[in-house]
Parts: C-alpha cells; sequence; structure tokens
C-alpha cells in the first residue's frame, strides 16, 4: 500500500528511546502534546501519578515547564531530581508535537536521562483496553487520508499489531477486513470521532463485521508515562538516535 512515511527513526509506534537503559526510574515525567488539551505527568517510583492538563493549543510553549515544575514541587521534588522522561510522538497536532519534543530535548540534554517514546494513539487507547484485548484509533489525517494503529493489552503495556500508517478510504476498507481487524472473539475496538467517520466515509462498512466502533478519545501523560515505565522496566525500549514525531510526509511523496 501506498502513503507516506514516517522518517527512518520512526518504525516503531512504542518504545523508542535515547537510552535503553532499564530499570524502573525514580523519578519519571511525561508531555503528551499532539491534542488541544496538552497534559504533564509526574510519579516517584511506586508511587500515585500526578497530571495536570493545559487548555488550548497556544499554552504549549509558555506553560509546560511551569506546569511540570508545580506538579514536582508538590512531591516534593525539583526538576534536577527527574531520572527518566516519557514523551507522546502523536501523530497529531504540528505545533503541539514540535513544542513538546523541543521541550522534552530540551530536558533531557540538561539532565541526561532516557527518554522514551510513545505513539499518543496507544496513550490514547491502553485504558480502555481489558488485558488480552485488541484496539486501536482512526484518526482524520485530512488530504484523503485517515490515521490508523492498533495495539494489545499485555501486562503493565501494550504491544503494536499494526504499525500507524495512513491509508486512504479504500485502502482503510482492506486493512479493516484483514488481521488484527477481523477477528471475531473478542471483536477488537476502534475508537474513532466524527472528523475521522467522515474521513472514513463508508470504508467502515456496516458495522456487522469487522471492528467494534467506539467514540473517540484523546491520549493522556498519564499513560504515556506507564507506558514509558513499562518499556524501562522490561528493558525493551529501543535505542535511536533521536526521538522524532510521527510526522507523515507530504501526502504523495
Amino acid at each position: 500500500m501506498s502513503g507516506p512515511n514516517f522518517g527512518p527513526d520512526a518504525g516503531s509506534s512504542m518504545g523508542r528511546s535515547s537510552d535503553p537503559q532499564g530499570g524502573d526510574p525514580e523519578l519519571l515525567i511525561a508531555f503528551e502534546t499532539s491534542t488541544r488539551a496538552p497534559s504533564v505527568a509526574v510519579a516517584r517510583r511506586g508511587g500515585e501519578i500526578h497530571t495536570a492538563s493545559l487548555e488550548g493549543q497556544r499554552a504549549h510553549a509558555r506553560d509546560l515547564l511551569p506546569t511540570l515544575a508545580r506538579l514536582l514541587e508538590s512531591i516534593d521534588a525539583k526538576v534536577g531530581d527527574v531520572t527518566a522522561i516519557g514523551v507522546g510522538l502523536g501523530p497529531g497536532s504540528f505545533t503541539g508535537l514540535r513544542v513538546g519534543l523541543a521541550t522534552v530535548l530540551g530536558l533531557e540534554r540538561a539532565l541526561g536521562v532516557p527518554t522514551v517514546g510513545v505513539a499518543s494513539m496507544a496513550a490514547a487507547v491502553f485504558d480502555h483496553l481489558a488485558p488480552g484485548a485488541v484496539g486501536g484509533q482512526l484518526l482524520d489525517a485530512r488530504g484523503g487520508r485517515v490515521y490508523l494503529g492498533a495495539f494489545r493489552r499485555q501486562g503493565d503495556g501494550l504491544a503494536t499489531v499494526q504499525e500507524v500508517c495512513a491509508p486512504k478510504p479504500a485502502e482503510l476498507r482492506t486493512l479493516l477486513a484483514a488481521e488484527p481487524w477481523c477477528a471475531t472473539d473478542p471483536r477488537p475496538t476502534l475508537f474513532i470521532d466524527d472528523d475521522a467517520r467522515r474521513a472514513a466515509g463508508d470504508a467502515l462498512g456496516d458495522g456487522e463485521s469487522g471492528p467494534r466502533v467506539a467514540t473517540g478519545i484523546a491520549p493522556r501523560a498519564e499513560a504515556v508515562l506507564r507506558l514509558a515505565r513499562d518499556e524501562l522496566v522490561r528493558g525493551t525500549a529501543a535505542p535511536a538516535g533521536s526521538l522524532r514525531p510521527l510526522y507523515l510526509a507530504r501526502f504523495g511523496e
């Protein structure tokens, strides 16, 4: 299937890391900036996850670091205490992802700590899947395409069963008729919002076969943090020269 690519370092939707060192980090922070409601999360090892949400796209650059500082202060910590970082890599808002990743890379360079990238789609579906269940998300990619990715709940994390891709509606119909979407016991869940439904057109079929369609959901920094922690604990975060957001190339290239 032809279509846009994600660049040389975006082959995996899960577990991209600037440093493959494993273990449960003492103080993990996470950012999710792919939507109009960016969020930040922090947690000590074995402790409660503390989160904050920011409203509005323009809040990304202005409020990410002050919000992080306030969350760290609430658990009697400071930025210098951070031992690992998780970040949502999209697909999503171009501006939000750029600002979020720039913030994370600045912290990474200053602190010298491992950074794990997580597909924002994975973060979106994580809390909505029972153990062993398969689910994914469909988003409007514009330009006559949609974003699609699928994941299986596996312990405290997710396994990618279909890499994030950007099919045209006709290609989407073919994808949804094949594994993993054609499973029947149980049926996978496809989370979709109104924009994606319009973009997909009749490619979703009649709903009698293929995935069970559910209301759209959004990624949160808490899920990014939990998925990043799982990758670090299991030692499966693959090293990469740099973290890159899941930008799609110009359609037709």
